[in-house]
């Protein structure tokens, strides 16, 4: 007689989902880990951005601390204003070459490419009240990259040597 194993009894009934750990209030320098498009369970494409924080300047987020921001398609376009605000911070774009991108050109260079993994960007985090005013959501603003030069005076050796092996590169 064969026994079931623990494995055996698995039927794929349970689907886990792609949580958010969310930013907290404050000012960050963090890299990007990863930009991918998925799809939600209502069936909606969204934009998730993986980020590691790697130095506080105020608030509650702590260093090493991953968190996510997931862009979704709104009435009001802020799916498309931040997605041009991050190429336009990431790439350092002019106001006008950033307006002139079509969808096809953000998904290129966010998305389709791996140009943005590992930069590093400071961030203001504000907690903004929900209608109804009883629950609220983090308001992530791109603010610049951080250039290697900062990064190099700005980090800790500890946070260096764990988060830029081989050096602070350009």
């Amino acid at each position: 007689m064969k026994t079931v194993g623990l494995f055996d009894s698995i039927k794929n009934d349970v689907k886990i989902g792609n949580s958010r750990n969310n930013d907290k209030a404050g000012s960050y320098w963090q890299r990007i880990d990863k930009i991918e498009l998925l799809t939600s369970r209502k069936g909606s494409e969204y934009v998730k951005v993986s980020k590691t924080t790697l130095k506080v300047l105020d608030g509650e987020n702590k260093i090493g601390e991953e968190t996510s921001e997931a862009f979704f398609r709104d009435e009001y376009n802020f799916l498309e204003k931040d997605l041009k605000s991050m190429a336009q911070v990431i790439y350092g774009m002019t106001t006008d070459e950033v307006n002139a991108l079509t969808g096809s050109d953000l998904k290129e260079l966010l998305v389709d490419s791996t140009d943005p993994t590992g930069e590093v960007i400071e961030v203001s985090v504000t907690e903004i009240l929900k209608k109804g005013g009883t629950d609220t959501f983090a308001r992530v603003k791109w603010l610049h990259r951080v250039t290697p030069k900062a990064l190099d005076a700005g980090l800790s050796d500890e946070v260096k040597a764990q988060y830029f092996p081989a050096g602070v590169m350009a």
